[in-house]
């Protein structure tokens, strides 16, 4: 179908970039991307199924967190450092708060078909307490990461994004997965990501004008 083909078209041109750094003097981004492809392949593909096996969700938080940022981070600084992975964590936390909430809908159904993600091995009751814990350790982990990495105070703006965090928490324990209310709290999910995303971008900017 048409967006096997785009998945497929975006695989390829990943590919062709990174072939380009390497050429250009980056060969650690090998490694980064091979990383990249066998996420995106095994995510969902048989045998292996990640999804299905309860690794989904660590593979969604390590491919679109630590691993990416790493990777513009050694393509900018010929480095690997730890801030590079570190700085990355509010985002990756709510990526897979996003995968996380999306999941509770389908959960019988899920089950039913036999993709035992952690949302159904878990349960409703104990996923409602992780989603809390990954909506909000973002904002718990800002001071950690400016005292531990020295990284400006601007990205504390990022708590912009802590209210709609707060309400989609608070409606997740309320709310049955099955009522049609249930897509307000991924929406506010979502804009939690966005609006935290956003917030860090610019902070990082203003940081760099500053000097």
């Amino acid at each position: 179908g048409i967006v096997r083909n785009l998945g497929y078209g975006c695989l390829g041109l990943g590919v062709l970039c990174g072939v380009l750094l390497i050429y250009y003097g980056r060969p650690g981004v090998a490694v980064l991307g091979l990383f990249g492809l066998a996420a995106a392949y095994l995510y969902s593909a048989d045998p292996v199924q990640l999804m299905s096996k309860g690794l989904g969700e660590l593979t969604i938080f390590l491919a679109f967190g630590p691993v990416l940022s790493l990777g513009a981070y050694y393509v900018q600084t010929g480095t690997l450092g730890l801030a590079g992975a570190a700085v990355s964590l509010p985002l990756a936390f709510l990526i897979t708060a996003i995968l996380w909430i999306n999941e509770f809908p389908d959960l019988e159904a899920d089950l039913t078909a036999g993709k035992t993600h952690l949302v159904v091995r878990l349960g409703l009751k104990k996923s409602r307490w992780v989603y809390a814990v990954l909506m909000l350790a973002p904002f718990l982990s800002l001071p950690l990461l400016l005292e531990l990495f020295h990284f400006p105070g601007h990205l504390l703006a990022a708590l912009v994004a802590l209210p709609p965090a707060l309400s989609a928490v608070r409606r997740a324990f309320h709310t049955d997965p099955e009522e049609e209310d249930f897509v307000e709290i991924q929406a506010l999910t979502i804009k939690t990501h966005f609006l935290t995303g956003l917030s860090l971008t610019l902070a990082f900017l203003y940081a760099a004008w500053r000097g």
